[in-house]
């Protein structure tokens, strides 16, 4: 898996071997970067269920000032601090080994610009949708992944402001509406 655009671009990311784990592919990278253009330049960015950590990556390679990586999976966490290291970029990154979903992590982490979200697809929760919400900066974003086969949940406070599909997966970007 290479890093498709930024400074680090075609950079190679190490990606763990794991039943039931799917990154992010390049393709589906590129289209949610071009989706964000701006946004991500200097931006706080938050990458749970972040895995590889493969999309915070991305984010800090096309110019986000920071990012934090939340993954609750020990082997996965080791894997992102070994590419956070191996790229260089460790002292813009924060690793917080924690379950996403509860989003404590997040939460501490203070208001984020683009909060990036990739939870099992079988997970869908509202809940964890709108505390994402809550931990967004003004005119922040919250891209959620998830089945394709499935519309995109309302979230209270933000509209779905674009979807895109991809294959198996969906992309939706939420807004904060006001």
């Amino acid at each position: 898996m290479r890093i498709s655009g930024g400074t680090l671009k075609g950079r190679v990311l190490r990606i763990p071997v794991k039943a039931g784990f799917r990154p992010t592919t390049d393709r589906n990278r590129q289209m949610i970067f071009n989706v964000l253009r701006e946004a991500v330049e200097g931006a706080r960015f938050c990458d749970g269920f972040a895995g590889s950590g493969a999309v915070g990556i991305e984010a800090l390679s096309r110019g986000a000032g920071e990012a934090v990586f939340i993954e609750n999976d020990p082997g996965l966490v080791r894997g992102l601090e070994l590419n956070l290291q191996a790229l260089g970029i460790e002292s813009r990154s924060r690793v917080h080994r924690g379950d996403a979903e509860d989003l404590r992590a997040l939460e501490a982490a203070g208001a984020q610009d683009v909060i990036f979200l990739d939870p099992p697809y079988e997970n869908h929760s509202v809940k964890m949708l709108e505390r994402a919400a809550a931990c967004l900066a003004e005119n922040g974003i919250l891209v959620y992944e998830h089945d394709a086969r499935y519309e995109p949940p309302p979230v209270s406070g933000l509209r779905a402001a674009d979807c895109r599909r991809c294959g198996d997966s969906a992309f939706t970007f939420y807004r904060i509406t006001g």
